[in-house]
């Protein structure tokens, strides 16, 4: 919502739309993204990635899941971006599994410490 916004109301209306069921419905529906509703009864109960997401959910803490993650503002998100880089570009990207396995143990780490 703006800062200075000219209609409050109006605007507490539209937040709750963009979040509210019918929005996550659509959303959902068009474009496959998680719903944030607890109650999800339009997930289709064949959709075995929103099943796996759902339970993930159930047993962490909430966290945001987007560019406001803390894990995106990690040294981790970098390193991966850098590895890509180096692989797209002909760089001397380091050994994949070695690599793979330091950014795993790397990321264990940087979760244990949230």
């Amino acid at each position: 919502m703006a800062k200075d916004t000219q209609n409050v109301e109006a605007s507490w209306e539209v937040l709750k739309f963009l979040t509210g069921y019918e929005a996550q419905k659509h959303n959902y529906q068009e474009y496959t993204y998680t719903p944030t509703l607890v109650d999800a009864d339009f997930v289709s109960d064949q959709d075995k990635y929103m099943k796996t997401a759902a339970e993930i959910a159930s047993v962490t803490n909430s966290t945001l899941m987007d560019e406001a993650n803390p894990f995106f503002g990690s040294e981790i998100a970098p390193a991966v971006n850098g590895f890509i880089s180096q692989a797209h570009n002909g760089g001397d990207a380091p050994d994949i599994q070695s690599y793979l396995d330091d950014l795993q143990d790397r990321a264990e780490k940087w979760s244990a410490n949230q």
